[in-house]
């Protein structure tokens, strides 16, 4: 929701802002985007406990 605000409505740092966000992260959303496209923005498990179920 965050990338579609920055297209179509408000600056980066407006919608960093709102969403209670560093500026740099959603940067990093955007490039990652503009990069791999909509896979790159998927959740991915990275460690911690394995989950219960």
């Amino acid at each position: 929701m965050a990338l579609y605000q920055v297209c179509c409505e408000q600056s980066a740092s407006q919608v960093a802002f709102s969403t209670k966000r560093a500026t740099h992260t959603l940067w990093k959303w955007i490039k990652a985007y503009n990069e791999f496209g909509p896979k790159a923005l998927q959740y991915k498990r990275t460690g911690g406990r394995p989950p219960f179920v």
